[in-house]
């Protein structure tokens, strides 16, 4: 069950987060041949990273093999979106010193808006009420144009994490500005929980 060591560090990248208070959190769990990790506000999912046989969950601080009921979180990845879009990777690598860049300072939204020509996404403080703004090119458009907000620093990392992948582009999807979106390459699904706004 040896893991690639990029997946590796992503999924301890996640983990790290989760407070002691819910332990069951800090484990990998593998079910139907799937690897999942989840701090509640974001999931990955690694298809067919391991025998389907396995049904097991492993603290990554320890790598042990505790007796934890692990939520039930493949019915949190919906199985279909109303909005899809594909973006190169070499124009995300480019955009993300830039989106790096966002993540400084409390109060910060990232508002992401996606439409047929382009995926926009501008930081906004609520603090000082100044916004940076970046576009990136959209190879392929389905679905209506979307606007949702989530964390700097979440969409950062995940982004950081998805380029590192084999295919050439990310496939990213979308259903309502509150539920959970979702990047895509290669094997690795990456699920985003968005921010309300008020």
């Amino acid at each position: 069950m040896k893991m690639n060591s990029d997946v590796e560090r992503m999924l301890k990248n996640v983990v790290k987060s989760v407070s002691d208070t819910r332990p069951v959190l800090k484990c990998a769990h593998f079910e139907n041949g799937n690897t999942y990790v989840t701090d509640s506000h974001r999931l990955i999912r690694v298809r067919n990273s391991v025998p389907k046989g396995i049904n097991l969950d492993i603290d990554l601080s320890d790598f042990s093999f505790p007796d934890v009921n692990y939520p039930s979180v493949d019915r949190l990845i919906a199985k279909k979106f109303s909005t899809n879009i594909r973006v190169t990777k070499s124009f995300v690598k480019t955009a993300l010193p830039a989106i790096k860049s966002m993540r400084p300072g409390y109060n910060a939204i990232i508002e992401i808006k996606v439409n047929e020509d382009h995926l926009s996404i501008t930081r906004k403080s609520l603090d000082t009420g100044i916004n940076q703004s970046l576009e990136i090119g959209v190879d392929y458009f389905e679905g209506e144009p979307l606007t949702l907000s989530c964390s700097p620093n979440y969409l950062s990392e995940a982004l950081t994490s998805m380029v590192q992948f084999e295919d050439p582009s990310l496939q990213i999807g979308f259903n309502t500005p509150l539920q959970p979106f979702i990047i895509t390459n290669s094997n690795v699904d990456y699920l985003l929980t968005p921010v309300r706004v008020f």
